[in-house]
């Protein structure tokens, strides 16, 4: 019997099985690409000149939902831009003014090819200097890296390492809420902060460590050994306020481990508190996985 302070997983003893006729299957065809058009414009309706567009076509299947192209253009003398997308798929796009003490920025939008869009660029955006705090019990896992998320898109590209105090300097973001994930020294999640609009600077705290006992067993109740245990981390949502499904929410995974002989292993996670001291209204995922078992999963609120 396993102990009230330990969570069990099971893994069922069926198979896994690929069909060879999805392996084989006949790879489709590029699709042709098509302009996306647009403008941008100041805070009274001006042209701006030589403007970022960035472009980003979010990608469901990856881990994160991570950007699947991240495209940057520039405006023309009349604030034009034109960037080649996939056809009926909506993008993420917002604008960053010029280099210079007045950069200025947009508020992302959705948008796809055939849509003229304006994007005003009306919000000061220097470069964010980025502080993540609480990083001492973890010192183990450094260096770390920031990385962002805009309205639930993951920028693999945006990473910047951290100095010994937690300190980074970052790209100006655009307007809005956004998301800043910690990855430590393996490429690994430790914590995702979202913040509101961070101007020059956003703080961030990551939480202590907590210890949670896990035993993985299989469908007859017996340990089992070297199944590798995985921790959900919620990493913000998306919408993209239209008549098109929104994104998934975002799930970032961090490995803990694998069981030992006995099917034990004592994970680490960030969290407020001790998760089996008191309930409360955070949720913790788990899954358990092993080469041959059917996948599974325990959650506590």
């Amino acid at each position: 019997m396993t102990s009230p302070r330990s969570w069990s997983l099971w893994l069922l003893a069926a198979s896994l099985s690929c069909a060879a006729a999805a392996a084989q299957a006949p790879t489709r065809p590029a699709q042709p690409l098509r302009p996306l058009l647009g403008k941008v414009v100041t805070s009274d309706g001006a042209p701006l000149q030589d403007a970022e567009v960035h472009v980003v076509r979010p990608d469901a299947t990856a881990p994160g939902n991570q950007a699947g192209e991240h495209l940057v253009v520039r405006t023309d003398a009349r604030g034009r831009f034109r960037a080649k997308v996939v056809p009926c798929t909506h993008h993420l796009v917002w604008a960053i003014g010029p280099d210079g003490d007045a950069r200025v920025c947009s508020e992302p939008e959705w948008a796809t090819s055939g849509r003229l869009l304006e994007l005003r660029a009306d919000q000061p955006r220097p470069p964010c200097r980025v502080n993540v705090m609480g990083l001492e019990p973890w010192q183990d896992l450094a260096p770390f890296r920031v990385r962002v998320a805009v309205q639930g898109v993951g920028l693999p590209d945006t990473e910047v390492a951290l100095d010994a105090e937690g300190n980074g300097t970052m790209p100006a973001p655009p307007v809005g809420r956004v998301q800043f994930d910690v990855i430590d020294k393996a490429g690994q999640p430790l914590a995702s902060v979202s913040t509101g609009s961070s101007g020059s600077s956003a703080t961030l705290r990551v939480r202590p460590p907590q210890e949670v006992p896990i035993v993985v067993v299989d469908d007859q109740g017996a340990p089992l050994a070297g199944a590798a245990v995985r921790f959900r981390i919620a990493a913000g949502y998306s919408r993209t306020y239209s008549h098109t499904a929104s994104l998934p929410s975002r799930q970032l995974w961090r490995t803990l481990g694998q069981t030992d002989a006995e099917g034990r292993l004592t994970g680490r996670i960030a969290a407020r508190q001790d998760p089996f001291e008191k309930k409360s209204y955070s949720t913790y995922m788990f899954v358990a996985e092993k080469e041959g078992r059917k996948l599974s999963f325990k959650r506590r609120k």
